[in-house]
């Protein structure tokens, strides 16, 4: 091999390293294929026996609907819609034991399937459930009910309370473990319908969050997890009012949050690596802990490569469960 060929060779793998740092920095990653998070961090036990669950749904004894370890499209009826939803039931699953229950929002233009791939929630030991938003009457995409854009025709509150029941109807489900996760837009309403249906919902975690009507925070304690790139020009970190986006200065409303939920100290501090910290706001009077990720440089994405050794959902996992562990 000549040198002109080997420094031609070398030359590329230097270009090609240099575009996945890149893209490791700026937030535009990939999803996860094979991720597996930290075994510490999510349990390897499926559900709770019911002897040790306080509140099991009437789902508990039936046969699944969805096979465990698979997962499959179910549809139901809401304010004259048909909406469409995926079911990932969890290997192991068994009708004795009761399990949470993970609602996740995709971003605008996305769907349940594309959300389920983004972020690896499929892993954890939880009935997780991927809806997909309805296509909206002024920009021709997916969206959910929090933002302008939104289909106006369409009530999402209740379609995710028809799709809360349906699942506690038809599996086992610890109804103090129900969980809202969210991705831009879907972050967005996440926080919208956690807040609205709090006596149904136990915690909240959002992903690059666009809380357009949502600019004070939940006027009554909300558990609340919000991660957020410094960089990121779609849904601003420090906010943006001007026509068409108008969300707030996320610092700003998760210390607005802390301050309803009761937390009267400052926030506990972890940095992960050169780019994340983390801010965890514990000693809260109402049981409801704040956690926010500054991802410093980050963009508009689901930032798994950047939270330490540990996939981005094991960590949502782990602020979840303790907030359910504290309510």
């Amino acid at each position: 091999m000549t040198a002109g060929v080997r420094n031609r060779i070398a030359g590329t793998a230097l270009a090609a390293a240099l575009v996945v740092f890149g893209l490791t920095i700026w937030g535009w990653n990939t999803a996860p294929t094979d991720a597996t998070a930290d075994p510490a961090a999510v349990p390897q036990v499926v559900g709770r026996s019911l002897n040790g669950t306080a509140n099991p749904s009437t789902g508990c004894g039936a046969a699944p609907e969805v096979r465990p370890g698979t997962t499959d499209q179910r549809a139901l009826h809401s304010s004259g819609h048909r909406r469409t939803y995926l079911v990932h039931v969890p290997g192991g699953y068994r009708p004795d034991r009761a399990v949470p229950v993970v609602i996740a929002f995709h971003g605008r233009g996305q769907s349940g399937r594309i959300i389920e791939s983004q972020t690896g929630l499929s892993n954890l030991p939880t009935i997780a459930v991927y809806p997909d938003g309805e296509i909206s009457d002024t920009i021709g995409v997916r969206a959910w009910q929090n933002a302008p854009y939104a289909n106006h025709q369409v009530d999402d509150i209740a379609f995710t309370e028809a799709l809360m029941r349906s699942v506690a109807a038809s599996y086992c489900v610890n109804l103090d473990q129900v969980f809202l996760v969210g991705h831009s837009n879907g972050g967005g309403f996440a926080a919208m319908a956690g807040c609205k249906l709090a006596d149904r919902v136990t915690a909240v975690a959002m992903v690059s969050a666009a809380m357009y009507d949502e600019t004070d925070g939940c006027p009554h304690p909300m558990s609340a997890f919000e991660l957020h790139g410094t960089n990121d020009t779609i849904i601003p970190y420090s906010g943006a009012a001007r026509p068409g986006i108008q969300v707030p200065d996320i610092a700003s409303w998760v210390r607005s949050q802390a301050a309803v939920n009761g937390c009267t100290t400052e926030p506990d501090t972890d940095v992960f690596g050169v780019f994340v910290t983390r801010f965890t706001f514990s000693d809260c009077a109402s049981n409801h802990p704040v956690v926010h990720l500054r991802v410093r440089h980050g963009g508009h994405a689901w930032h798994n490569e950047l939270i330490g050794d540990a996939p981005l959902y094991s960590h949502i996992w782990q602020f979840l469960t303790s907030a359910s562990a504290q309510a």
